[in-house]
């Protein structure tokens, strides 16, 4: 199909159509689905035409408020397609709503929340536009902005 890439062995579609699909197989089957709702929320065109960006999947157990979810899902996408063991060895990476995460071998935390980890449980699933890590819990909470101020500028008199 359109738009898919292969391996010789299957075919893979965009990120979105991939967290589907891994929400109906497997051990995730149906633990996905308030993560698709936060994507589907403010990210949906985001994981279906652009990329490559880096998908951090969590089970949830509620959905969100749609303006908390339009926020959140931009916390689990990182730009370009990272493997786990690749993650690891960068350190430091920012998501698409400019949040850094600090990646270790085991665990990786956002910089806002430093005293809580997270771990990937399932990693490296191909997409045509990324790469889908299912991790062990969401982000469920905005940390504060960081907000660039214009810098003034020399006036000349």
């Amino acid at each position: 199909n359109e738009g898919e890439i292969g391996d010789g062995k299957r075919c893979y579609g965009n990120l979105a159509a991939e967290i589907r699909r891994l929400n109906t197989i497997g051990s995730h089957a149906t633990k996905l689905t308030h993560a698709l709702s936060m994507f589907d929320a403010g990210c949906e065109l985001t994981l279906r035409i652009y990329g490559p960006f880096t998908v951090l999947v969590p089970p949830m157990s509620a959905a969100l408020e749609s303006k908390l979810a339009q926020k959140l899902c931009k916390l689990h996408i990182i730009p370009g397609a990272h493997l786990a063991a690749d993650l690891a060895r960068v350190k430091t990476l920012w998501t698409l709503d400019g949040e850094s995460l600090e990646f270790g071998d085991k665990a990786f935390k956002y910089t806002s929340f430093p005293g809580d980890a997270y771990s990937i449980v399932l990693p490296n699933l191909p997409a045509a536009n990324g790469i889908i890590h299912i991790i062990n819990k969401a982000r469920t909470a905005v940390g504060p902005t960081t907000e660039r101020k214009e810098q003034p500028r020399d006036r000349k008199s």
